[in-house]
């Protein structure tokens, strides 16, 4: 029941895409990282636009789910249909539990489950200013947050990483 995904959030600048890059390609994933600058919550979840569907993102990889820019996929998500922000990222909850389940739609079906960890990365955006304020605020779902370990990333942190750069 331990949460088996992580989530860091922190100011740009802090080097959060670098250590997405660097954990994908060290976990030999072969997939660069899944980006939320221009991308909605659909793109990491299974499709039924097309015949056969896609499985989706999430599906695809094998060992790091990278996703930088999280919390844009949400501004995106939200401002692109009727979705409700704290509803944005519920589509995922299955996908999240590693288990195998079903996918279907008029379109098709598939079968299947998330074999990776989702480490994602992003900067407060979207009138979320923090990890807490979204928990405290109910602004993203409770039961989404339940399979992150959530990280905010600290002013002492960042600093630490500076003077860590500089040296």
């Amino acid at each position: 029941g331990y949460p088996s995904h992580l989530m860091i959030m922190a100011e740009a600048g802090t080097g959060k895409s670098a250590q997405l890059e660097a954990l994908s390609k060290a976990m030999d994933e072969g997939k660069p990282p899944f980006t939320g600058t221009s991308s909605t919550v659909k793109g990491l979840v299974p499709s039924f636009k097309e015949s056969p569907p896609d499985e989706g993102f999430l599906m695809r990889c094998d060992r790091v789910a990278a996703v930088d820019e999280k919390f844009n996929l949400l501004a995106n998500t939200v401002q692109n249909g009727n979705t409700r922000m704290q509803d944005a990222f519920r589509p995922m909850l299955d996908l999240l539990e590693h288990s195998s389940r079903e996918f279907s739609s008029g379109n098709g079906s598939i079968t299947g489950k998330t074999e990776a960890t989702m480490i994602a990365m992003g900067n407060p955006a979207y009138g979320i200013k923090s990890i807490y304020e979204a928990i405290d605020n109910d602004k993203i779902d409770e039961a989404y947050l339940s399979r992150f370990l959530l990280y905010d990333q600290l002013e002492s942190h960042i600093d630490f990483i500076q003077q860590r750069k500089n040296e």
